[in-house]
């Protein structure tokens, strides 16, 4: 129950979280610089994948075989990023710039405002050129996609006797974390270019 509670949490943080980064990093980039900005963050993005879904699976897999205990071994890991990330909040509470015209919005909600505001935005996108396309897109897709990183993890970990390739956590870091990740930031900066060329 705790766990279902605290993984919860933890997913709305980190969407609140990259709602806020998006507009930051949106506000601070011009016209002419974000093609280029957004490749790098492309890369420091797949950087980060590389090292959780990578780097910290294979250490949790090391772990788990020298001490022999797999709780341990997790929670050591979680430990550990839990200590990256402090880091990186500190560096970021110091380094980040405050402009001093940004104040805080007051907003005061209601639900016959959030009612009008909900039904102004869904009007204005359906009146968009090819919004049914859009919506297709946005439907299939994370279907795609979320079968395809979770489906396919149950297949690399399965037992060969069960048709899997009986992967070690230590492998499964190596080819999802490391490659997969890799061939992500390749793939990610590819059709950036690619867009930013032919639109």
């Amino acid at each position: 129950g705790y766990s279902f509670f605290y993984m919860l949490l933890l997913s709305v943080v980190a969407c609140t979280h990259d709602v806020a980064v998006n507009n930051y990093y949106i506000e601070q980039l011009n016209r002419h610089s974000s093609p280029r900005f957004v490749v790098i963050r492309r890369i420091f993005s797949g950087i980060s994948l590389l090292i959780v879904s990578g780097v910290m699976a294979m250490v949790g897999g090391n772990m788990e075989v020298i001490t022999r205990r797999i709780d341990n071994s997790w929670a050591f890991v979680f430990y550990l990023l839990s200590i990256v990330v402090a880091i990186f909040f500190i560096y970021h509470l110091i380094v980040l710039r405050r402009p001093s015209d940004d104040m805080p919005i007051v907003y005061r909600f209601s639900v016959k405002k959030f009612r009008r505001m909900f039904r102004r935005r869904a009007v204005a996108f359906f009146r968009k050129p090819k919004a049914l396309h859009s919506i297709i897109f946005l439907v299939l897709y994370p279907v795609s996609f979320g079968l395809l990183t979770r489906v396919s993890v149950l297949f690399l970990i399965d037992r060969p006797s069960y048709g899997g390739l009986g992967l070690s956590p230590q492998d499964l870091g190596f080819v999802e974390g490391t490659v997969g990740v890799s061939a992500l930031i390749v793939g990610g900066i590819f059709g950036l270019l690619l867009k930013s060329r032919f639109g």
